[in-house]
């Protein structure tokens, strides 16, 4: 067993609550060295902790290793409970000015699904507000200290952004205001209306506020790891959905999430977030899953895309971005010299958050060529190593060109094909 398997094998234990002695027993501190390096890019280290700790009688860990891991556990707990105050304090506000938020993500997952505040990481507060309810709600988190880091207009056409650029207090404390779960230029139809219709009443940071739904959070965390991230949120993702099954195993309708997610075009997510949570986790697949969702068999080179994903295996090579991995399998002068014109001049809009200018102003078009100067300055390596056809730049190109292949099956119809 190597040991991502038998971290999985962890994590599946502490979901089930069975105890892992027959694993954690034998390893010794050359396998924990493994365990660990593999555990911290997943963000499952506290999770693992946890399940050690409160079973501590069971197992022999050596003390270096669990002090290791207990700073990681200390770490998510300070980080997690300064998050927290400062979410109560908005949402006390938000209250206050009669606007209704819903808490995303981490926000609700470790308050309403965690049994402890130490063992999920959180970067940022994520939270849903009605888009009407966005300028007063920004007037607010400024009043208590926070800065926009970049430009933003609610009033703008703001179709490839699903939150408002993240508002910053001192060097580490983000907070991100969504008005939407996905953007609205995605494959994707969800209906926000329609969220916050069904959203039900749940304690964020201890304040009374909204989630949710069952079956919209189940779906979100499906988009959200499967096609947002990547599968790159890695095993910790793939968790969250697993305790949100554990939770509410006997609440959940899955015959309407079999409904809602052919309403969002998001069968195919829901279809191999299931393939993965069976494989990783041990969770078998609702029986009406299956035919309701009415989804063809996942081909076979794309499931062990998505395996090789959500392990992380895939890090050999040079890291290479989508848009450089286009520009090396586009054929023709012509076809690569579109691809870099449209890198380039991007929609003002977008050039006004990166630069932090006002899309209205003359200045706008200044940036142009500061943005061809930052895709030289940030790329001509890699460029350079295409055209060289450098073996390590030829591996990354494959990996993010199968990546994407991954992705766009993800949101083709159920009738629609890829070509490998």
């Amino acid at each position: 067993m190597d040991k991502t398997q038998l971290i999985t094998q962890i994590l599946s234990d502490s979901i089930q609550g069975n105890g892992s002695e027959n694993i954690i027993n034998p390893l010794t501190i050359e396998d924990w060295d493994e365990v660990l390096a593999i555990s911290g890019p997943h963000h499952v280290t506290a999770i693992i902790y946890q399940h050690i700790y409160s079973n501590e009688a069971l197992y022999s860990v050596p003390e270096s290793v669990l002090e290791q891991m207990k700073q990681v556990y200390l770490s998510n707990v300070v980080r997690n409970t300064f998050l927290f105050h400062e979410t109560g304090s908005i949402f006390d506000r938000f209250s206050q000015a009669a606007i209704e938020a819903a808490g995303l993500k981490g926000l609700f997952l470790i308050e309403n699904i965690y049994p402890d505040i130490g063992m999920r990481t959180m970067s940022d507060m994520d939270i849903l507000l009605r888009k009407a309810d966005i300028p007063q709600a920004l007037l607010i988190i400024g009043e208590l200290g926070y800065q926009p880091t970049t430009y933003f207009d609610i009033n703008d056409e703001n179709f490839d952004i699903k939150h408002v650029p993240p508002f910053i207090k001192g060097e580490t404390c983000y907070v991100e205001i969504h008005w939407t779960l996905l953007e609205e230029n995605e494959p994707f139809s969800i209906d926000t209306a329609g969220i916050w219709t069904r959203a039900i009443p749940a304690k964020i940071a201890g304040v009374a506020a909204k989630s949710l739904c069952i079956e919209d959070l189940f779906l979100h965390l499906c988009i959200h790891l499967t096609y947002q991230h990547n599968l790159q949120l890695g095993l910790r993702g793939l968790y969250d959905i697993a305790m949100i099954i554990k939770k509410y195993q006997n609440g959940i309708d899955w015959d309407v999430i079999c409904k809602r997610a052919a309403a969002w075009q998001a069968q195919k997510v829901v279809t191999l977030t299931f393939h993965l949570l069976e494989e990783f986790f041990d969770f078998p697949v609702p029986g009406e899953m299956t035919e309701n969702l009415r989804v063809d068999p996942i081909p076979l080179t794309l499931l062990d895309q998505a395996r090789k994903q959500i392990r992380l295996d895939e890090q050999i090579g040079h890291v290479v971005t989508p848009d450089l991995a286009n520009l090396s399998a586009s054929t023709g002068l012509f076809g690569k010299l579109g691809l870099i014109f449209n890198r380039v001049f991007l929609p003002k809009l977008v050039i006004a958050r990166i630069y932090n200018v006002n899309p209205k102003s003359l200045r706008i078009y200044l940036f142009y060529p500061v943005r061809l100067w930052d895709l030289w300055r940030h790329y001509k390596d890699s460029v350079k190593k295409m055209v060289s056809e450098d073996e390590g730049m030829l591996d990354g190109v494959a990996q993010t060109l199968a990546k994407s292949r991954l992705r766009d099956w993800l949101t083709l119809g159920t009738d629609d094909t890829i070509t490998f």
